[in-house]
């Protein structure tokens, strides 16, 4: 999917949010990421923050794809989801995403940096 794709039809995918990075929630909060090909947003999913839309810091990278582990368990499935660990310039990051949207998500965070890498149909 090119980025001009996303432009045209923005992509939500759950995802759980958590981290040190500024206006990042520090403890797991559930939403969904939105995917524009411009920048990477999260919105929380519970209403009384569901107009708070947060954009997550520019030049990410990506530390590492995990398992749900641990506490992790009582609030995110671990069957279904991964943990993509991040760090940002503001801090590091965690996002909770269903094991078939990381390699979506991920290169999103490589096209929001600006590289060049190969789409797959």
């Amino acid at each position: 999917m090119g980025a001009g794709l996303f432009v045209e039809n923005p992509v939500s995918v759950t995802c759980f949010l958590r981290g040190a990075a500024d206006a990042v929630p520090p403890r797991w909060s559930f939403g969904v990421l939105i995917l524009d090909g411009r920048t990477l947003t999260w919105r929380s999913f519970y209403y009384c923050s569901r107009n708070r839309v947060t954009r997550l810091p520019s030049r990410l990278d990506v530390e590492q794809v995990r398992e749900v582990r641990g506490a992790e368990k009582f609030k995110i499935k671990a069957d279904l989801f991964r943990i993509v660990v991040c760090q940002s310039t503001s801090g590091r990051l965690e996002l909770g995403l269903p094991a078939l949207d990381v390699p979506l998500v991920r290169r999103a965070i490589q096209r929001d940096q600006g590289e060049s890498f190969p789409v797959s149909g």
